[in-house]
């Protein structure tokens, strides 16, 4: 019988974050490029979903949509600890039977835990439990260092964030909502541009109203939170601010450069965007 696989690391945040991050967030930092099984296809993963709690499936969805459950979790006990069958099976194979991972959460002082990983049960693989074993234990050095811990400090930040926006009864939506003030207090700039020539300072007033309003809201909740991907925002609301600031200056005073302004607007606000769905998508707001 193969003696149990322990895996420790030590990562720098409180219980409490260092289990909400290896359970509810492993979407958010699992290695799906390196460890999944369209990663052995050569395929992208899409995501990883995990239901938190007893019962719980941990859950690979393919590029094209195929659910492959790796695992299910048998033990929950927040902060401290939670255990699982699990095995990542190659393309095809058929799983008749999975190890068991147990994973302890330990208090060393107020911002680091010991993470312990324990991985049993290798005689349900049969003749190849010692080379499995061997491959999970490089697979776990890899993940836990260079993936789990690598991203504690910026997933750490995203559930502190989302933590003090419920404690302060703030939607989260309020920094979007910011960011689209902003874009209509634009909008309404290049609609005065075009619709009324050099005839437009109260649409103009209005622009700017709208621009400032935008800032001003995501900066104060940036303030109010100490949050990163609220200063995020308002550096963002700021910078295509001053940008398009220059670009309507440039428009009144010669309006064949508005197809210009439009133009370069677009490319500001799809930079913007991409920028957003990949944070979004990833999670990394930090």
């Amino acid at each position: 019988m193969l003696d149990p696989l322990i895996k420790t690391i030590e990562v720098p945040c409180n219980q409490q974050i260092a289990f909400d991050i290896f359970v509810s967030e492993m979407g958010a930092w699992w290695p799906l490029e390196k460890f999944s099984i369209s990663a052995m296809e050569e395929l992208d993963a899409m995501t990883l979903n995990v239901q938190a709690g007893p019962g719980g499936k941990i859950t690979e969805i393919a590029p094209d949509g195929t659910e492959h459950i790796w695992g299910t979790i048998k033990s929950y006990q927040p902060a401290d600890s939670f255990s699982m069958d699990f095995h990542i099976p190659t393309p095809g194979e058929e799983v008749i039977s999975r190890s068991q991972v147990e994973v302890q959460f330990t208090k060393l002082d107020k911002d680091t835990t010991r993470v312990t990983l324990t991985q049993t049960n290798w005689q349900a693989f049969g003749d190849r439990a010692e080379r499995l074993r061997e491959g999970y234990s490089d697979g776990w050095d890899d993940i836990l260092e260079h993936a789990y811990k690598a991203n504690i400090h910026c997933l750490s930040n995203s559930i502190e964030e989302r933590g003090a926006l419920k404690t302060a009864g703030i939607p989260l939506w309020v920094s979007v909502f910011a960011l689209l003030v902003f874009v209509l207090g634009t909008c309404v700039g290049v609609i005065a541009i075009f619709g009324h020539g050099q005839d437009i300072n109260p649409l103009m007033n209005v622009s700017w109203g709208g621009r400032q309003l935008g800032l001003a809201l995501a900066t104060g909740l940036a303030v109010y939170l100490k949050s990163s991907s609220a200063y995020l925002t308002a550096f963002i609301a700021g910078l295509a601010r001053d940008v398009t600031d220059l670009i309507t200056e440039l428009t009144v005073n010669d309006p064949n450069l508005g197809m210009l302004s439009v133009f370069v607007g677009l490319i500001i606000f799809g930079v913007i965007g991409v920028v957003y769905a990949y944070a979004a998508r990833h999670r990394r707001f930090c």
